[in-house]
């Protein structure tokens, strides 16, 4: 018998320091989807449909080739975007605003509760994001980019 609670305790452990290095690691799934309720829901919807017209859905084929360079995603949200975009056979024309001032450890819960929503694994940290804040993307070379990964 005292062979099987020193095992139940040794998973316990286990299971605590799991949870204590995916927590920090980043913020929980409810608390990603809360940052992404507070930020982007307003525009992009609860479940990232989209407003026609208005603003793009984040989810769909097109968001597995935009995810696929870590940074696009990240900069857009760091640094806004503008200008002509096309999305599933619809034209936006607007301004996403920079999302910088709301600090790295939300606009990765936001990037990582995207691609819980699309099916993805969540791989974004803060410091990724920290690092892509020292280097300034214009909207124009965003919409290189875009183009770039929507041909690949």
């Amino acid at each position: 018998m005292k062979g099987l609670r020193c095992h139940w305790l040794v998973l316990a452990v286990a299971l605590l320091q799991a949870a204590a290095s995916a927590h920090s690691q980043g913020q929980s799934v409810e608390a990603e989807a809360a940052v992404f309720s507070r930020h982007c829901a307003v525009c992009h919807q609860p479940e990232a449909s989209g407003t026609p017209g208005f603003a793009p859905p984040l989810r769909g084929p097109h968001w597995a080739r935009l995810s696929s360079r870590d940074d696009y995603v990240t900069r857009v949200l760091l640094f806004g975007l503008n200008g002509r975009i096309e999305v599933a056979g619809a034209e936006y024309n607007g301004v996403m605003p920079a999302f910088a001032a709301i600090g790295s450890e939300d606009i990765a819960a936001a990037i990582n509760h995207l691609a819980r929503l699309n099916g993805g694994t969540p791989t974004h940290t803060p410091q990724a994001v920290e690092r892509l804040l020292q280097v300034p993307t214009s909207a124009k070379a965003l919409r290189a980019l875009r183009s770039e990964l929507m041909k690949e």
